[in-house]
């Protein structure tokens, strides 16, 4: 018998949904096959928003926690790594939101005493312009989270988290010419939303 006749054909990878489902009857290895998948996406959004290396691998962790701890409620209805990206924004935001207050307590400044007033110096602002600034920004974040996930998911990672194109790919699980597709796709759909808005205004 030949050697070529001898060797059995790889196996395939299990796709995420397949192995979401073993996950969502309890098995470990599926779990772990998950997080290391999608650990480094994960780890870099965490890393770019907390700015600390330490602080992004905790945070990482605690992701993977909620996320399998909550994987029975995932219905499939977007990709397993859009939903896992929800769950990190969550998880994330608690943390930097955990630095802010700490930031808070060692100033001895309080989050709520930062009007605008107070970045005129900084910015070089007055604070009727800051006020019409933080109105459209919050406009703009509103509107981005009214759009499907997938569009959605693409502009908060490449534009409100500051991620670059190969990082927004990697926390998704999809190429770089997807991120594109899908940051042009949800950008007119932004632009149609806003202009409607603005219309009904």
């Amino acid at each position: 018998m030949s050697e070529a006749a001898e060797t059995a054909p790889e196996k395939a990878p299990a796709s995420d949904e397949d192995l979401v489902k073993l996950a969502q009857d309890g098995d470990m290895r599926a779990c772990e096959t998950l997080q290391q998948r999608h650990y480094d996406g994960v780890y870099a959004l965490a890393r770019r928003r907390l700015r600390n290396e330490a602080l992004a691998k905790d945070a990482a962790g605690e992701v993977f926690a909620d996320a399998f701890l909550n994987i029975g409620k995932f219905k499939g209805r977007s990709k397993f790594s859009t939903w896992l990206f929800r769950v990190a924004q969550n998880r994330i935001t608690k943390h930097c939101a955990r630095q802010a207050r700490e930031r808070s307590i060692q100033t001895g400044v309080e989050l709520d005493q930062l009007s605008d007033a107070a970045l005129v110096p900084a910015l070089g602002r007055s604070p009727a312009e800051l006020h019409d600034l933080r109105q459209a920004y919050l406009e703009v974040v509103s509107a981005i989270q009214r759009l499907p996930a997938e569009e959605a998911a693409v502009l908060n990672l490449r534009f409100l988290a500051d991620l670059a194109v190969p990082e927004v790919a990697q926390v998704l699980g999809i190429s770089e010419d997807a991120v594109y597709h899908r940051v042009a796709r949800g950008r007119e759909k932004l632009r149609e939303a806003l202009r409607v808005r603005k219309r009904d205004d």
